[in-house]
């Protein structure tokens, strides 16, 4: 029990240190919101555009020769490297011509060792004299024979075992088995598609980006690219491709990007954002604030809540703003109603109407440092 009320007391001092008392005095009356200052920055020009992503390699596999499959050696979802066994197929027969065909190399071979030894011995015969030239030329014309013969069964057993491995599916490449398309005892043929395998490191991102850009896009040109969620750390690479031909019907050309893909971040069919950075030399200034300052109405409105001195109690005045570029942590903005050095409320604005008396507690910069 002691031990119990000393851990209670050391979490409350903690507590108090983490968030320190704060005093309202009886002038003081609204509501405590966290403020950040209004700044100038210079923002990078930015395009953004929605593309969809598709992989770096995919394949619908099919059997080299028809027959019935034996064993399925993958599954769907399984990754698999290139030259790895996904399926076999029923071999029996071609197994046993394989195996004919190696009996008949080895009768070959000893009936050539056999006429070897004869054309030797013939040889020896005819310089000592004791062989006809007609039993000599037959011995030379059996070894030559002899020689053709294997040469011939061991270019068809080659055959047969390039037939035999061809009832045996391997991976063509490194990736992902995405669809399995035959099961264990069924017929298939050379066009039936039993697999597919796509590989998914790294992805394409494929963007149809409006015609009147065609001009600003380069290979050099930095893209940023994210899923959209706003939290999430954007992947900054260039453009892969650009294809000269415009879509008559979408007014826009094609743009890919090539994005790694080690850790399994991007999923072939996502929708993702790429926002690319246009004129890279010629950053503009604009009005800079911290994106949670912004409140988007149901009615399409974005506003922000300025900070307005009234007295001796500070007000919340609701201003619109267009938001421009995201950049960092924050977004740049344009509104008639804010300067650089305003205040707006960046927590606790969600519940706030115009007019409402705030207290501001905290100030922080647009790029999160506490002031």
């Amino acid at each position: 029990m002691l031990r119990h009320r000393r851990f209670i007391a050391a979490l409350t001092v903690v507590t108090l240190s983490i968030f320190p008392r704060i005093t309202v005095h009886a002038e003081d009356q609204g509501q405590a919101v966290l403020v950040a200052p209004v700044e100038i920055k210079a923002v990078k020009a930015q395009l953004p555009i929605f593309g969809n992503l598709v992989p770096y390699r995919e394949s619908n596999l099919s059997v080299k020769v028809p027959g019935y499959v034996e064993e399925m050696l993958v599954d769907i979802g399984d990754p698999v490297e290139k030259g790895r066994p996904l399926l076999t197929l029923d071999a029996v027969q071609a197994q046993l011509n394989v195996r004919q065909l190696q009996a008949s190399l080895n009768e070959a071979r000893i009936r050539l060792e056999e006429a070897n030894r004869l054309a030797a011995e013939g040889e020896q015969l005819r310089k000592d004299h004791n062989i006809s030239n007609s039993e000599f030329l037959t011995r030379m014309t059996e070894r030559q024979a002899g020689r053709s013969q294997v040469e011939q069964i061991k270019a068809q057993l080659d055959l047969a075992q390039e037939a035999l491995s061809r009832h045996t599916l391997t991976a063509p490449f490194s990736g992902v088995i995405t669809a399995k398309l035959t099961e264990v005892g069924e017929a298939v043929g050379t066009e039936t598609e039993v697999l597919t395998l796509t590989q998914l490191d790294p992805v394409y991102l494929q963007i149809q980006v409006p015609s009147r850009y065609y001009g600003s896009l380069t290979t050099d040109t930095q893209v940023l690219v994210d899923s959209g969620n706003e939290q999430e750390a954007a992947l900054t690479t260039t453009i892969d491709r650009i294809v000269p031909q415009a879509d008559p019907a979408l007014r826009s050309f094609l743009v890919r990007l090539r994005l790694d893909n080690t850790e399994q971040r991007w999923l072939p069919g996502m929708n993702v954002r790429a926002r690319f950075l246009i004129d890279n030399n010629q950053d503009q200034d604009a009005l800079f604030l911290p994106k949670d300052a912004l409140v988007r109405k149901p009615d399409g409105r974005v506003l922000v809540f300025k900070v307005v001195e009234n007295g001796q109690a500070n007000i919340a005045r609701a201003v619109q703003v267009k938001p421009g570029i995201l950049q960092d942590k924050g977004i740049s903005v344009t509104s008639e109603q804010l300067n650089a050095g305003d205040r707006v409320v960046i927590y606790g604005n969600e519940s706030l109407a115009d007019g409402d008396t705030i207290i501001p507690k905290l100030t922080r910069s647009a790029k999160g440092k506490v002031r």
